[in-house]
């Protein structure tokens, strides 16, 4: 289950309610978090009521199960003073339930399961053209104040599994062999990727997107990773040893004959210039 909470961002179908620390009745009752007696609304020895249009959702999907407009209420006095919401939606407004006001502020809420004007369930598009709000009423002598306004929307929320590829921006370093494929988000543990599925080995540079630096020879294939390991690959395929020289393109600096193994036993004419 999902929710987002939705804010007033200007006036709305109508607003008479009187208005405190702010140029604005609906920047009285916006703030995150709540900030009570700095800025407020309110209603003197009268009804006064005021509906403000919303913000809008953004990215979010999913069916909407409910809405839950809140009012963040208080009043001068213990007794004689009420609140209810309000939510105005293709061009009607509709009262929520009388609340009974104390002397602390306290949030209260009305739940609209479905849309009133359609008696459907939401859409996300109602969600954009809902407006909220607040109507205070206030006994001969007495005050009533209203310092937030909001709305949570619950939706049922779209199953996404993200990997890191996606949250950087990045596309998939993906290569399909088999079944297995190695996204970014594996390669970013910095070591050779070791899994093996039928009989892949699949390298660093592979996962990186580089075209390895490869010598192959018989069966054997050496990789960036080893070469970067600064030891000759000693590895033998059928007999042939190779040597990060040949793998990096360079010329060995000696030369083996085919019945010698040791520099010493090498005529002095095999000792090359290399590269």
């Amino acid at each position: 289950m999902g929710t987002l909470t939705i804010r007033p961002n200007g006036e709305g179908y109508t607003c008479n309610l009187s208005i405190y620390g702010d140029d604005a009745a609906w920047k009285c009752v916006d703030e995150t978090p709540s900030d009570e007696d700095t800025t407020f609304v309110y209603s003197e020895s009268s009804t006064e009521a005021g509906v403000f249009s919303l913000e809008n959702h953004t990215t979010e999907t999913g069916a909407i199960s409910k809405i839950k407009v809140y009012n963040r209420c208080k009043s001068s006095s213990a007794t004689g003073c009420y609140s209810r919401e309000y939510i105005y939606i293709g061009g009607s407004l509709y009262e929520g339930t009388l609340h009974t006001l104390t002397t602390s502020w306290a949030d209260y809420y009305t739940e609209w399961a479905t849309n009133p004007k359609t008696g459907v369930a939401w859409t996300w598009a109602d969600i954009d053209a809902l407006q909220a709000g607040t109507e205070l009423f206030s006994s001969q002598g007495k005050d009533s104040y209203c310092t937030q306004v909001y709305v949570i929307i619950e939706y049922a929320a779209v199953a996404y599994t993200q990997t890191i590829s996606e949250i950087l921006g990045m596309a998939d370093s993906v290569v399909p062999k088999g079944a297995f494929r190695l996204t970014v988000t594996e390669s970013m543990g910095m070591v050779d990727s070791a899994a093996r599925q039928k009989n892949m080995f699949q390298t660093v540079s592979e996962v990186l997107g580089m075209s390895d630096s490869v010598g192959t020879k018989a069966a054997f294939k050496q990789a960036v990773s080893e070469v970067l390991g600064m030891v000759d690959s000693a590895a033998r395929s059928r007999g042939v040893p190779i040597t990060i020289s040949e793998t990096l393109g360079l010329k060995d600096r000696v030369e083996t004959r085919k019945h010698l193994s040791k520099i010493g036993d090498l005529p002095d004419d095999t000792i090359t210039g290399g590269a």
